[in-house]
């Protein structure tokens, strides 16, 4: 399992080099069309790269009967199996050349064992979640949400594991 304070303390200063959406093929139509929203889920994984070629991938993973956030290497897709579209639309570009300031991370209230599922990325240039869940909302689901400058809708029925700066 993730030590994510851990993952995140070594990213925390350095700059955003570019963030890249991994939808699975069938899901591509709709987010090629969602790209501008600040707002959208997809199942998939978000690819966050940084200027030192240091990267983090985000996707979600079966946890017992949960979805919790995972790397790449512990949610594994068949190769080929995601398409890779590039972060579109003012406010997404706008965190590019940004200085990756802290991470917060959160879990959900009736989880006992405090399973990460969201991240929120404070930048110099704005914030940025990435997180499971669906449409409207972060939580137990095989989809990921993603928000710039915007919480999930349900920002209060999450609950915050800390902050890594």
């Amino acid at each position: 399992m993730t030590d994510w304070p851990e993952l995140y303390r070594v990213l925390v200063g350095q700059t955003l080099g570019g963030i890249v959406w991994m939808p699975i093929s069938s899901d591509t139509p709709q987010l090629a069309a969602e790209m501008q929203m600040s707002a959208f889920s997809f199942s998939g994984a978000a690819h966050v790269r940084f200027a030192n070629n240091a990267f983090v991938q985000l996707s979600w993973q079966q946890k017992g009967d949960r979805f919790v956030l995972a790397t790449g290497s512990e949610a594994v897709w068949v190769s080929h199996a995601l398409d890779r579209l590039q972060a579109q639309g003012d406010r997404w570009l706008q965190l590019i050349g940004s200085t990756l300031d802290s991470v917060e991370l959160f879990t959900l209230p009736d989880d006992h064992d405090r399973h990460t599922v969201a991240a929120k990325h404070n930048t110099s240039a704005g914030s940025f979640w990435i997180g499971v869940g669906g449409a409207d909302f972060v939580g137990d689901h095989d989809d990921l949400w993603v928000g710039v400058d915007c919480d999930p809708p349900n920002r209060a029925g999450v609950v915050s594991l800390g902050i890594v700066s």
